[in-house]
């Protein structure tokens, strides 16, 4: 629910914003609770992969669930990637297998293992001569790429540390991406991550692109250079809730797409296909909770698009 979301692509588990607590709030006992249950809790879960934090706000970063998932267990822990500032609430919170970056760096998870299934096809081969079982590195999974990329928002969890960590957007895919600026040499670390087992395919297979918005106002300009420098994105996550009512959209504008502006947002990325998400959990502003996908529907009829 809200913005957390798996993504599923070339046998990577990919989960972004995780929340399974009631409340986004410091507490248990006051804040904005759900309006409905989280439909999975974190031992229900498919082993993780990677997990990306696009920023510190209550509702993207939770403790409880950052323990439950750092603490379950799975063959090997999932590798957190998160943007500045935010490495050392990863340490107090227990969880160490933690990539810091910055907007245009960018990091390679590399697979250790191949599947299952991937194995039973190097089991076959293992008949056939030396030198054609000796190339199954044609069966492993592809490396997984993740870059941290810009967005508009800010952060804050106490009234006494705003802005003092960096907000970001993620770009993840299984082919060789590349950014205008992008830092591959002082963030590119990982691995040994196991890849998880088995799931249904949310991106195509073979080279699939998933871009998470996370929190951001609409930015056109740092969008369609993102779209142009991406050359497309398969799939893309974005926020449609949280604009507020009439009276206050001046307040949160900077800060919160409308389903509007995630319409211009998909076409500026250059994105196939959108998922609209922040929406329907957590009564964050005063618009009413149903109605940013009443808003999408009609914007993306406008604009020609198809649900």
């Amino acid at each position: 629910g809200h913005a957390s979301v798996l993504a599923q692509w070339d046998g990577w588990n990919v989960l972004a914003d995780p929340i399974f607590s009631h409340r986004c709030a410091p507490v248990q006992f006051a804040g904005p609770a759900r309006v409905r249950p989280s439909p999975v809790s974190a031992d229900e879960l498919p082993p993780i992969d990677a997990i990306v934090i696009s920023h510190n706000h209550y509702d993207h970063l939770d403790l409880n669930t950052v323990v439950a998932l750092a603490s379950r267990a799975q063959p090997t822990p999932p590798v957190w990637f998160v943007p500045l500032g935010t490495k050392a609430w990863m340490a107090e919170a227990g969880v160490s297998n933690v990539v810091e970056m910055d907007w245009a760096q960018q990091a390679t998870l590399r697979c250790t293992r191949p599947s299952p299934a991937e194995a039973k096809l190097g089991e076959a081969a293992a008949g056939k001569a030396d030198d054609e079982a000796g190339d199954n590195q044609k069966g492993r999974r592809p490396d997984l790429v993740v870059t941290c990329l810009p967005c508009q928002h800010w952060c804050a969890r106490t009234p006494f540390d705003r802005n003092m960590c960096l907000w970001a957007s993620w770009h993840v895919s299984t082919h060789p991406t590349s950014v205008n600026g992008t830092d591959t040499a002082s963030a590119t670390a990982s691995s040994g991550s196991s890849p998880a087992h088995g799931g249904s395919n949310a991106i195509p297979n073979h080279g699939g692109s998933y871009y998470f918005a996370g929190d951001t106002g609409y930015c056109g300009s740092v969008f369609k250079n993102l779209g142009a420098a991406l050359g497309g994105i398969d799939v893309a996550a974005l926020p449609i809730g949280a604009y507020g009512a009439p009276g206050e959209v001046w307040f949160h504008e900077p800060n919160h797409m409308n389903p509007e502006d995630a319409v211009k947002c998909r076409a500026d990325l250059q994105a196939k296909h959108a998922v609209a998400v922040h929406w329907g959990t957590f009564p964050l502003t005063s618009e009413p909770l149903l109605e940013p996908p009443k808003r999408l529907r009609a914007a993306a009829a406008a604009a020609g698009l198809a649900e």
